[in-house]
């Protein structure tokens, strides 16, 4: 005769773990679906089977739990680029590829380009882990944009946020324009930036 032992007890630290994995993926799927204004806390503990508290009690309010959402799917970007290898020449090339990936993964437009602005605030994007990256992407010397060394700190930042800025806003064009392909006009752009980067055809 077999005895089967009883499964192990779960900690409660492992409780606490699934509970609040359970709560950002349905929040992930919500926010994604129907946006963060027409979606409640009471929509996240419906769709969990759970009551409310445990909704404050890991993330506080709807704000922190949409950021926590929102650094999920960054986090998504940010993997994908700092998997890039950094000596490429055609490395901004092959982080807009990351990027269009990640418009293609659910949600990922809704909440990232669509809500995180306006709900978060523009000037929060600045100091994201992503554009963090993009901007040591940019700077990297010979292999990626070039700003000069002999500007001023504050002539570097102008120059820079106007980069950002701009590959911002072509990022949400593209991300809500879902059969446009970006690729060819991507290159045109980055060749006109850096006319000496050898550039895929």
């Amino acid at each position: 005769m077999t005895v089967v032992k009883p499964a192990a007890r779960k900690t409660q630290s492992q409780r606490r773990e699934e509970t609040s994995n359970l709560v950002l993926a349905s929040a992930i799927k919500l926010f994604a679906g129907k946006g963060y204004t027409a979606t409640s806390l009471e929509d996240v503990a419906a769709d969990t089977g759970l009551t409310i508290r445990p909704i404050y009690h890991y993330f506080g309010n709807k704000i922190q739990l949409f950021e926590a959402v929102t650094e999920t799917q960054e986090q998504l970007l940010l993997e994908q680029l700092l998997a890039l290898d950094p000596s490429s020449p055609n490395i901004l090339y092959e982080a807009w590829d990351c990027f269009i990936d990640c418009c293609q993964q659910p949600g990922f437009v809704q909440i990232v380009l669509v809500d995180a602005p306006h709900i978060l605030g523009r000037e929060r994007l600045a100091n994201t882990s992503v554009v963090k990256q993009v901007k040591k992407m940019l700077v990297q010397g010979q292999r990626g944009l070039k700003i000069k060394s002999r500007l001023s700190a504050l002539d570097q930042e102008f120059a820079m946020r106007m980069l950002v800025g701009g590959l911002t806003e072509a990022a949400l064009m593209v991300g809500t324009n879902p059969d446009y392909d970006s690729r060819v006009m991507i290159k045109r752009i980055f060749t006109f930036l850096a006319p000496d980067k050898n550039l895929p055809g």
